[in-house]
């Protein structure tokens, strides 16, 4: 497996999700310890975090719960309620921090369509925005009673 950080690709397919486990650091003991299901006896002070290893077009990547929960709500809401990130593209985006500051959001492409070559663009072209179009002017005016509006 090759591992990919989330800070060196700006998109990714998922090809599967391959598998979630458990890890922590210990201050104590000065080790980090990974774990295939939650601890039931874990080492004083470390806190344990999940994490998902998904396999995509780029590499293996492993996500915490909070990136792939973003991953999973929007499938569910732009599939009509199908939570599956399997064959669906993805953009990564940053707070522009470094170190331990630094914050990404995983957000679902909506044109799933789109080829490898068009996210690899490190500045997009500004466009124009549309002319405002005036709404038809309609010369016939309905009366409205105000006894039969219901509220």
């Amino acid at each position: 497996m090759s591992f990919i950080k989330l800070k060196e690709i700006s998109a990714f397919r998922v090809i599967k999700v391959e598998k979630s486990h458990w890890k922590g650091w210990s201050d104590k003991d000065s080790k980090f310890f990974v774990y295939d299901s939650y601890p039931k006896v874990k080492p004083e002070g470390m806190e344990v975090r999940k994490y998902w290893v998904l396999e995509c077009s780029e590499g293996t990547l492993e996500l915490s719960s909070a990136q792939f929960s973003q991953m999973l709500e929007g499938c569910f809401v732009l599939y009509n309620g199908t939570a599956e990130p399997k064959g669906k593209r993805f953009t990564v985006k940053n707070n522009g921090k470094q170190g331990k500051d630094i914050r990404y959001w995983i957000n679902l492409c909506y044109d799933q369509s789109a080829n490898e070559d068009d996210f690899k663009v490190e500045a997009q072209t500004e466009t124009e925005p549309a002319p405002m179009v005036e709404p038809p002017v309609t010369t016939e005016e309905k009366k409205v009673e105000i006894n039969n509006i219901p509220f």
